[in-house]
């Protein structure tokens, strides 16, 4: 489970919108969850992310850090991008008792991100400011159940 946080900074003075930018990650999580049953496939969570993100203007779906599959494993098939890669249909189909981890990971500004040298920090290329929304849900026939939450 990962939830941005607003944390008040010199340095962020004057990004008015940082708050509408942290609901709209908030609302795509709680969207992307409500399609996360069994039968829906990988795609319907994906395209509800990134219509939801990217219907804002000027935000972005990072590319190269997706959700995934939560098992034996921290990350296991099968892999959940906030974007859709190919046609919803061919991607990954959503079974009963599967544990996935759906990530909405975006930006305020283009969706390329850099590694650090230490291995651990990413940080966006442009400079722009990222947010992070995760919850780890298990997939049944009904409602999905949200295993991992805020506090």
């Amino acid at each position: 489970m990962a939830e941005t946080i607003e944390v008040k900074s010199e340095k962020l003075k004057g990004k008015s919108d940082k708050k509408k930018f942290l609901e709209t990650g908030r609302r795509a999580l709680k969207e992307a969850i409500m399609v996360a049953r069994a039968g829906n496939r990988a795609g319907h969570i994906s395209k509800v992310i990134q219509d939801i993100i990217e219907k804002e203007g000027g935000y972005s779906i990072v590319r190269t850090l997706v959700g995934h599959g939560v098992g034996r494993q921290l990350h296991e098939e099968p892999e959940i991008p906030g974007f859709l890669r190919r046609a919803g249909s061919d991607t990954p189909k959503l079974l009963e008792n599967m544990t996935v981890a759906i990530e909405v990971i975006y930006t305020m500004g283009k969706h390329d991100v850099l590694l650090a040298d230490d291995g651990w920090t990413i940080r966006t290329k442009d400079g722009s400011l990222s947010g992070l929304f995760e919850r780890t849900v298990a997939i049944t026939q009904d409602s999905p159940i949200v295993l991992t939450s805020g506090g």
